[in-house]
């Protein structure tokens, strides 16, 4: 029990954690979910390197570790703990352990509904987090889970809705003539993040389909095309998953383009060889 260990020091709880799960070929006990706070915090430390290690194979370990439905709860509160932490260091390692977790031990998730939409809630709050790397490992995680199908079809739908109506907001006009630089630079900054988490989470759909083209794909794909010329970090998204799309979908081409209309299509080839997508 954790209770047990109480008073150890920080750097001794790593290799307590993995004492524990090397080699366990029996589900986790919940109290060992009260340690992933410490470990994703400490995960990135610079200047204790040697606990930096410990914690990056205890949170492997951990990550890797069978779950019954009775702990998803406990997980799934640890994993909230860490994701509204201000370090986002500890917040991308967080959605990295969730990643491997939640495949690990997807049986046990979707037995628990409840606990799946928590999760599901919990990425897309990081996908609107203030800190660009938070938002595109949020876009990734979310796209392995709508690959597949942790999030349901219908789930998608009001997803889709709800990133295009972010991407849809309109930007602040041109500071006014008198009007406060601070506050209007963080207006921007603010509408921004909101619409490149739009992006973000369109481009997850995207990323969720790599070797086949749905019926709701193609507009998507038009929907960012558009944002080309948005400010930045949102065209690198944009030409980032259009790069990955021409790759995965490259080789049954003859076949996918028979999936777009032909102003689609057109649209589609100007995006992939323009100017502006090699910039």
């Amino acid at each position: 029990e954790i209770s047990c260990v109480t008073g150890v020091q920080t750097c001794a709880l790593p290799i307590f954690t993995i004492s524990l799960l090397v080699r366990n070929f029996y589900p986790v006990k919940a109290d060992l979910f009260k340690l992933l706070p410490m470990l994703c915090i400490n995960e990135s430390s610079e200047l204790e390197p040697e606990l930096a290690r410990d914690c990056t194979v205890a949170l492997a370990y951990l990550g890797g570790a069978l779950l019954s439905p009775s702990v998803v709860p406990t997980a799934v509160e640890s994993v909230i703990e860490v994701a509204i932490n201000q370090s986002w260091k500890a917040k991308v390692c967080v959605l990295e352990f969730l990643q491997v977790l939640i495949f690990i031990n997807f049986a046990a998730f979707v037995s628990v509904p409840e606990e799946t939409e928590r999760l599901v809630s919990v990425v897309l709050r990081l996908l609107k987090d203030p800190q660009l790397e938070v938002r595109e490992k949020a876009g990734k995680v979310l796209g392995g889970l709508l690959h597949c199908g942790f999030v349901s079809a219908h789930q998608r739908e009001t997803l889709e809705a709800e990133f295009l109506a972010d991407i849809n907001k309109k930007l602040p006009k041109k500071m006014k003539e008198g009007a406060d630089k601070a506050e209007w630079q963080a207006k921007l900054t603010n509408a921004v993040v909101r619409r490149h988490s739009g992006v973000v989470g369109i481009c997850a759909v995207v990323s969720s389909c790599p070797y086949d083209i749905p019926p709701y794909l193609p507009p998507l794909l038009m929907v960012l095309g558009d944002r080309l010329h948005d400010p930045q970090p949102i065209p690198a998204t944009v030409k980032r998953v259009l790069q990955d799309f021409k790759r995965t979908h490259q080789d049954n081409w003859i076949e996918h383009k028979e999936k777009f209309t032909a102003d689609q299509l057109t649209m589609l080839t100007d995006l992939l060889v323009s100017p502006s997508y090699y910039a």
